[in-house]
């Protein structure tokens, strides 16, 4: 697997004369199959970035049967501070976790090469269609000291599978605990 375009050179960011929020933010993306949501996802997209003093957007695609890539890419045209990855390989080679995690991970790469205060990952289905970007901005305006935000939606996380972090920072995965309690129930 080898993206079809190389990040050497970062893009000047978005930015916003007087933001409501006074920090950088970088925002990265993964994508397939979603254009059904694009259009309103886009919109959202919009009025996070608008918040912060400079944004830089970063998105990965690959596999989409749909119009994904084509409306990707219109909106990268318009929106010079995106950074769009696309590889193209036969999805059926590698299972589902393994794709979104090199998604993931290429966002995160890139998104530490630009360095911005604040990292962002958005879901771009219909997971985010209540998201209302002045919960971002209350959020962010609030006065903890955190290294963290997970905020996804109420009721239960869907997207709990891949918080894979066994080795790293936990000493434990949240797979081998889910899959013991679902062996004891």
């Amino acid at each position: 697997m080898k993206p079809d375009k190389s990040i050497d050179e970062i893009p000047l960011g978005k930015y916003i004369e007087n933001p409501k929020i006074n920090k950088t933010l970088t925002i990265g993306i993964c994508v397939r199959n979603c254009q059904k949501y694009l259009k309103s996802n886009f919109i959202k997209l919009n009025e996070i970035s608008n918040l912060f003093k400079k944004t830089h957007i970063v998105i990965y695609e690959n596999g989409s049967s749909d119009a994904s890539l084509e409306m990707l890419r219109k909106f990268a045209e318009e929106n010079k501070h995106l950074i769009l990855i696309h590889e193209d390989y036969q999805i059926d080679k590698y299972h589902r976790t393994v794709r979104l995690a090199r998604g993931r991970n290429i966002c995160l790469n890139i998104a530490k090469k630009i360095n911005n205060d604040i990292y962002i990952v958005m879901d771009f289905d219909d997971v985010i269609k209540k998201l209302d970007y002045k919960n971002v901005e209350s959020s962010f305006n609030q006065k903890f000291n955190w290294g963290g935000l997970f905020g996804n939606q109420k009721g239960k996380y869907y997207d709990i599978w891949a918080l894979r972090t066994f080795g790293a920072w936990l000493d434990y995965d949240y797979h081998h605990i889910y899959i013991h309690q679902i062996s004891y129930a």
